[in-house]
């Protein structure tokens, strides 16, 4: 995954969210209009519709309203490789309300819904947060990075991420200079 990919705000995704909505519960009444009532939507927001539920939960549980779509991808992909998880994802998306167009529109909210008194929700919701805090996600037997520079645990405390290169080759074998 690149690092250079544009950051989606929060309104845009709020915004995405709603717009989604909207043109399959307009494409409900007339089905064969589906395809252009998405189609009139701006470019950044025709995202997939399991990707902007994905990327709003998301907002709402890291506190961050700049995250990026490709790392989003990742993650959710990640959590729908694993049946068990995937079919968690969907029980918290209808408990949250996403399933019948009222999707939370703050953290409360979704506490009120008891998003985090059950147990398979809060290892779900976790995982969520920890992938986007670190820029990890699994796959497959092991674990993969989406980011490094963007992960928002460098964000908490205002520091940029640590650099991966320290100088030319060997420059880790003399001892600093203390100016």
């Amino acid at each position: 995954m690149s690092d250079t990919s544009p950051a989606i705000g929060r309104r845009a995704i709020l915004a995405t969210f709603s717009a989604v909505s909207l043109a399959h519960g307009l494409a409900a009444c007339a089905p064969s209009e589906e395809e252009n009532a998405l189609d009139t939507l701006p470019e950044e927001l025709r995202l997939h519709p399991e990707l902007a539920r994905f990327l709003h939960l998301s907002v709402l549980l890291t506190g961050f309203e700049q995250l990026e779509p490709s790392f989003a991808q990742s993650y959710l992909h990640s959590l729908q490789s694993d049946a068990q998880r995937a079919a968690d994802l969907q029980r918290l998306y209808q408990r949250a309300g996403y399933r019948d167009w009222h999707a939370p529109t703050s953290l409360e909210e979704l506490e009120s819904r008891g998003i985090f008194q059950d147990g398979a929700f809060r290892v779900l919701t976790d995982r969520v947060i920890t992938n986007w805090y670190t820029g990890l996600y699994e796959e497959g037997s092991g674990m993969r990075v989406a980011t490094y520079v963007r992960a928002l645990g460098w964000r908490l405390d205002g520091i940029n991420a640590p650099t991966t290169r320290g100088g030319p080759p060997g420059f880790w074998s003399r001892p600093p200079v203390v100016r």
